[in-house]
């Protein structure tokens, strides 16, 4: 760790520039205010009223934003806290890099201000937070003051601004995050899996990988690693990275760690032997029960009495976002799978359905291939819809395999795909994209979604 970045988390102080106004960002804002430092500021390279109005939103002076991310608004500043949507590529961050000032995140900040707490990391291409979720929910049945959050809901900043001292943390960090976070100590890190993903900000996929396994750098000298050992990718990339103590999810039945046994978990720890019942509602599909797994092997290794995983995963409410079914119209099921932003991800949704389905694709694209999707598509989906900025390039993967028709705009594909869907059958917003050409997020697409379904049915 950089001496710098070290002296400033035992005693912050100087001038601090915040890179990015986003929700990581104001967080961190609130939280280097509350610790007593007066001269931060904030870099963004949005539009300034935009920039001016969320920091008003946030009760935070709107003159603390003073301009774009470059170097001579960086100049002067005694330390950088970098919101994970900002590349660290950016000229100005690469010159602050090479003058060696300390490139913290909110997360680190707010952990060093937190003496007592236990902190589990969650990380992996797909099903982190489901995964954390309920592992989250899993600790409440045993621990008072859990946090539950990170690149999931509530930045750590925002939590510790507002007085909050948790006793066990349990943290979904996103390889954005994990670039810059190397002052957080864990006691379990869980890996879910590794597809390729974010394609469009990493040069390639095993760079991606790497910035993954950072993770493990973070454990504890007596912490636990819990990686997908039916995972191909997790198993060629991380094995090797995660040296210390091990208890792996998706194992092969009779080992150590948490095995899949049709509907149910089989926890194995030496003499030991658990089994929950994992069919849960909230928990669709294949990949749910290998999350269900890895929160399992982390509520293990955070010592959550066995006793109380049955009634945990039994009362878990899901996720919105995440194969959410928002409304049923005329024997035609909507589904909310919003939070599917990448290739892998809508694969596994699509798979979660016996049914037929309509598929809503579509947005900002990573730079992955579609190809996996069509395969996976084949036999499953019998129409496929797409709209925003990559929607030619998913019409040219599709086209010749499945019906696929190009609309504007997910209303567009709502509409279509409704008047083309017959009871029994499923209407599934997997967009396989990120949200951000026509959204502010896959949080804003996944409601309107859901408001549009919600109102067909209301007009029926």
């Amino acid at each position: 760790m950089n001496a710098n970045k070290r002296a400033f988390l035992q005693t912050p102080r100087g001038t601090v520039a915040v890179v990015g106004a986003g929700a990581s960002g104001i967080a961190g804002l609130r939280l280097l205010r509350r610790l007593g430092l007066d001269d931060v500021y904030a870099l963004d390279d949005g539009a300034p009223d935009d920039v001016r109005a969320r920091l008003s939103a946030a009760d935070l002076d709107p003159n603390l934003y003073r301009g774009k991310v470059t170097w001579p608004n960086l100049d002067g500043a005694d330390a950088v806290v970098l919101s994970p949507g900002v590349p660290r590529a950016l000229a100005a961050l690469q010159e602050a890099e090479r003058r060696e000032l300390p490139i913290l995140n909110e997360i680190e900040i707010a952990a060093s201000r937190l003496t007592r707490t236990k902190f589990y990391a969650v990380t992996g291409s797909n099903g982190k937070s489901t995964t954390v979720s309920l592992f989250g929910h899993l600790l409440r049945q045993a621990f008072d003051d859990v946090f539950v959050g990170g690149n999931l809901g509530t930045p750590l900043a925002a939590a510790v601004a507002d007085g909050e001292e948790p006793r066990v943390c349990a943290l979904e960090l996103s390889s954005y995050q994990l670039e810059t976070i190397d002052a957080l100590e864990v006691s379990g890190a869980a890996v879910t899996n590794l597809a390729p993903d974010h394609l469009d900000r990493y040069p390639s996929e095993s760079a991606y990988y790497a910035a993954k396994a950072r993770v493990f750098g973070l454990l504890r000298d007596d912490g636990v690693a819990s990686l997908n050992a039916g995972d191909v990718n997790s198993q060629r990339h991380l094995a090797d990275q995660a040296a210390g103590a091990r208890f792996d999810f998706n194992v092969p039945a009779g080992s150590d760690g948490v095995s899949l046994d049709d509907a149910w978990a089989v926890v194995r720890e030496r003499t030991q032997t658990m089994r929950v019942h994992i069919d849960a509602p909230t928990l669709r599909g294949a990949h749910n029960k290998e999350n269900a797994a890895a929160a399992l092997a982390l509520a293990a290794v955070a010592e959550v009495p066995a006793a109380q995983w049955q009634p945990g995963v039994s009362t878990f409410p899901g996720l919105p976002h995440r194969l959410e079914q928002v409304a049923t119209v005329d024997g035609v099921l909507y589904v909310n799978d919003s939070k599917a932003t990448n290739v892998d991800a809508a694969i596994k949704a699509v798979q979660s359905f016996d049914q037929r389905v309509h598929l809503l694709v579509g947005g900002v694209g990573k730079g992955a291939s579609y190809a996996r999707l069509v395969e996976a598509s084949r036999g499953r989906v019998v129409g496929v819809y797409a709209f925003g900025e990559d929607a030619p390039a998913l019409v040219a993967a599709f086209d010749g395999e499945i019906a696929v028709r190009r609309v504007t705009d997910l209303e567009a594909a709502l509409a279509a795909a409704a008047a083309g869907a017959r009871a029994g059958e499923v209407i599934l917003l997997a967009p396989a994209c990120a949200s951000f050409d026509q959204f502010r997020n896959y949080q804003h697409r996944g409601e309107v979604f859901g408001a549009w379904a919600r109102a067909r049915g209301a007009a029926t």
